[in-house]
C-alpha cells in the first residue's frame, strides 16, 4: 500500500509539493539528525551497554552519568580513538580511498586475530570489548519470494491500514525530499522529485513481495555514499552488489568489527552531517529562517524524527503565510497640482467622497480576513460614498477573498454606497466572473486593466462621479508602502 501510494504520487507529479519545504527546515533537520546520531553512539564509544532509548536527552544523560561514576570500558574508548586515527591517516595519505571501509576492515581483522591467536599475543581468548556478533550475529540468508498474500477475507485490512500507510508514505516522501535537497545543494545536481517518488514506490512494492519492511531514504546511508565519492546512481547499485557479496562470503569477518569502532564511524558521519556554513546562513538571513531552523533542530532532539519534520514544515508554512498575509495601507491624496502625494498630517485630510484603495500582493485565503478588516475600517467613514478597489497588482484571488469582497459590497449597499473595481488582470477578472461576484457588483462597475496603467483608474473615477451627480469630489488614495518600495 505504501509503495502504491508513493508510485501514484510520483505519476501524478505530487513530488513538486516538496519544493515548498524550506531549506531552513532541511538544515535544521539534518543538523538534528547528526546530533542525535552522535548522542546515540556515546554509550558504545564509552563502553557500557544499556537498552536503546532513542532520545537525545536520555542518551546524553546516561553517558554523563557513566562518566561521572567511572562506569566505562577503557579498551572500548581506546578502540574508538584508534578508529578515528585510522580514518585520519587514510584520509590524509589517500583521500580518494574509502577510509571507513579500510578502517573498519582493519580493526575487524585485528580483533579476529586477537580472538583466535591468544598464543601469539600472549593473552586469553576473551576480548575486553564488545564485537558486532555480541549484539547479534550477521548471517547470510537469501530472502524468499513471499508473494502477494491477499484475499477477499482480508479486504478489511485496507481500511485498517490506510491511515498508517498514508502517513508512512508521506513521511518517506518528506524524508527523501529533505535528503535530496541537502545533498543536491552540495553536489549541484538537479532534483527530480517525481522520479524519486516513482523509484521509491516501485522499491517498496518489491520489498513487500519479499517480506521486507518499508524503505525510504536515509541520512546516514546517503551521507556516507556521498562522502565516499559517489557521483551517479551506479554507486548505489554497486554498493548493493557489495552488500550481497559481503553477506555471502565475508559476513564472518564483519562479525568481528568492534562495536566501539562502528560507533566511531557513525559519530564521524554525524559530525559531517552538521554543515556549519549552511547553519550560519539559516540563522543570519531572516528572523523567520532562524525560528524555523531552531524549532526543527530542537524538535529532532525532543521528539521522534518523523514528528520533527512535520513540526518544521508546519512552522515554516505558518511563518510564510503570516508574512504574505499582512497588508499595510498608507493614505495618499491628490495635491493641487494633481500629483499623488502622501498625507502625512491627518488634520489636513480633505473632505472627500471617493476613496481609491490600491490592492497590492497576494490575495489568497491567508490575507482575506486582514484585507476585509482594513477595508471595512475605512468603510466605516460614512463620508466616503464610493470605494474604488484598484487591483492592478493583486494576485492569486481565491474564494476566501471573493467572499471578503462580497461582504464589503453588501455592507456598502446596505448603507447606500458603491463599490468599483479597476485595473483587474485577466486572472482576477476570471475569478470574479466565475464566482458570480461580478454579477452582484455589476459589469458597469468593473474596469479591467489596459495597456495604459492609469486608464482603468480614470474610467473608474468617471464612473464614481456618475454615481455622485452634481458633486465635486476630492480623491483619497491608499497605497501599500512596503510593496511600493519593493517595486521602486
Amino acid at each position: 500500500m505504501i509503495g502504491f501510494i508513493q508510485l501514484l504520487a510520483g505519476l501524478l507529479n505530487f513530488g513538486e509539493i516538496t519544493k515548498f519545504i524550506s531549506r531552513s527546515v532541511v538544515v535544521g533537520y539534518s543538523t538534528g539528525i547528526g546530533v542525535v546520531l552522535i548522542a546515540s553512539q556515546l554509550h558504545n564509544i564509552i563502553g557500557f551497554s544499556e537498552d536503546p532509548r532513542d532520545r537525545f536527552i536520555t542518551d546524553v544523560w546516561r553517558a554523563v552519568r557513566s562518566l561521572a561514576n567511572v562506569r566505562v570500558e577503557f579498551p572500548s574508548i581506546l578502540i574508538g580513538i584508534l578508529t578515528f586515527v585510522v580514518f585520519l591517516i587514510v584520509k590524509k595519505l589517500k583521500p580518494s580511498w574509502p577510509e571507513a571501509l579500510i578502517g573498519l576492515t582493519t580493526l575487524a581483522l585485528g580483533a579476529f586475530a586477537y580472538a583466535h591467536m591468544p598464543g601469539l599475543f600472549g593473552h586469553s581468548a576473551t576480548l575486553p570489548f564488545r564485537l558486532v556478533h555480541d549484539e547479534g550475529a550477521l548471517t547470510a540468508v537469501i530472502p524468499a519470494f513471499a508473494g502477494f498474500h491477499y484475499g477477499t477475507q482480508n479486504a478489511k485490512l485496507i481500511t485498517e491500514l490506510a491511515g498508517t500507510a498514508i502517513a508512512i508514505a508521506i513521511l518517506g516522501m518528506l524524508e527523501a525530499a529533505s535528503i535530496t535537497k541537502g545533498l543536491a545543494a552540495r553536489s549541484g545536481q538537479k532534483i527530480e522529485p517525481n522520479q524519486e517518488l516513482i523509484g521509491m514506490g516501485v522499491a517498496n512494492i518489491g520489498c513487500a513481495l519479499f517480506g521486507a519492511v518499508p524503505g525510504s531514504s536515509s541520512f546516514a546511508r546517503s551521507a556516507v555514499n556521498y562522502q565516499s565519492g559517489a557521483a551517479t546512481q551506479l554507486a548505489s547499485m554497486l554498493s548493493s552488489l557489495v552488500v550481497i557479496l559481503i553477506l555471502l562470503f565475508v559476513t564472518p569477518i564483519f562479525n568481528y568489527i568492534p562495536v566501539a569502532a562502528l560507533a566511531a564511524h557513525l559519530i564521524r558521519v554525524g559530525f559531517k552531517m552538521i554543515n556549519t556554513h549552511q547553519i550560519k546562513i539559516a540563522c543570519r538571513s531572516t528572523r523567520s529562517d532562524l525560528i524555523v531552523f531552531l524549532v526543527t533542530f530542537i524538535s529532532c532532539l525532543l521528539f521522534k524524527l518523523d514528528t520533527a519534520i512535520y513540526i518544521g514544515i508546519g512552522v515554516s508554512l505558518a511563518l510564510f503565510l503570516q508574512q504574505t498575509s499582512t497588508p499595510t495601507l498608507v493614505e495618499y491624496m491628490i495635491d493641487d497640482s494633481g500629483a499623488l502625494t502622501e498625507l502625512n498630517d491627518p488634520a489636513k485630510r480633505p473632505d472627500n467622497q471617493i476613496s481609491i484603495i490600491h490592492v497590492e500582493g497576494e490575495l489568497f485565503f491567508g490575507a482575506a480576513d486582514l484585507f476585509q478588516e482594513q477595508v471595512r475600517c475605512l468603510a466605516e467613514n460614512e463620508n466616503i460614498r464610493v470605494f474604488i478597489l484598484r487591483m492592478k497588482n493583486a494576485r492569486h484571488l481565491d474564494a476566501s477573498t471573493v467572499m471578503a469582497i462580497e461582504t464589503l459590497h453588501d455592507f456598502l449597499r446596505k448603507t447606500g454606497r458603491h463599490l468599483i473595481i479597476s485595473g483587474s488582470n485577466p486572472d482576477v477578472t476570471q475569478v470574479l466572473r466565475r464566482s458570480g461576484l461580478l454579477k452582484q457588483i455589476g459589469e458597469e462597475n468593473l474596469f479591467p486593466a489596459q495597456q495604459n496603467p492609469t486608464a482603468a483608474t480614470r474610467l473608474a473615477l468617471k464612473r464614481a462621479k456618475e454615481l455622485l451627480p452634481n458633486q465635486t469630489s476630492e480623491i483619497r488614495i491608499f497605497y501599500d508602502r512596503p510593496q511600493e518600495a519593493d517595486m521602486a
